[in-house]
């Protein structure tokens, strides 16, 4: 998504909702990980409501989609920032998993201005029309090291004294995102 998000110019937020399950502390690794990468994290609990006010702040005045897997939360978190139901919610099913609640994309106005499109969940994404020797320039951490490589036209998985190779190794950059991008890739 968040590629997608880049293609199209578009300045993603990154929600990560049910916080009240975390036993395992993935959400500070997650914030770590992804605000280096200059993304905005915002932790959420569309049940209970914790960190509506901020995100509702974050997408005041502006056209927002909530896009994500079955069974994150995303109308449940719609009907928290609204401080209304406007989308019907399901519980997760015996295998929890989500029991896809939502079936269409509906556009929603916001009381503190702006708007908001709730979308059905998914279970795969697939990246197309996305130029493999261009995919690494939608990975904003990745651009400080642009002309640092010895080769032009690095793939950066390969290729020896590559930068941002060099950067995982450093821990500079994620191992994890350098993974996804090499299985992107």
């Amino acid at each position: 998504i968040l590629i997608y998000a880049s293609v199209n110019e578009i300045d993603p937020v990154i929600c990560v909702n049910k916080i009240d399950l975390d036993d395992e502390g993935i959400l500070k690794e997650c914030q770590k990980v992804y605000e280096t990468a200059g993304f905005a994290v915002i932790p959420t609990n569309g049940k209970t409501g914790a960190g509506a006010e901020l995100l509702r702040q974050h997408l005041a005045g502006k056209i927002t989609v909530f896009a994500g897997q079955s069974g994150v939360g995303k109308s449940t978190l719609l009907n928290a920032i609204a401080g209304k139901e406007f989308m019907e919610t399901g519980e997760m099913s015996r295998i929890d998993r989500g029991k896809h609640t939502t079936r269409h994309a509906e556009l929603f106005e916001l009381e503190s201005g702006g708007y908001i499109a709730d979308t059905p969940g998914f279970s795969a994404l697939e990246i197309r029309d996305i130029q493999a020797n261009l995919l690494w320039s939608h990975y904003p951490e990745f651009l400080k090291y642009e002309g640092h490589c010895r080769f032009r036209g690095c793939s950066h998985i390969n290729e020896p004294e590559c930068a941002i190779k060099t950067a995982v190794e450093k821990g500079e950059l994620s191992s994890d995102r350098y993974l996804r991008y090499i299985e992107l890739y």
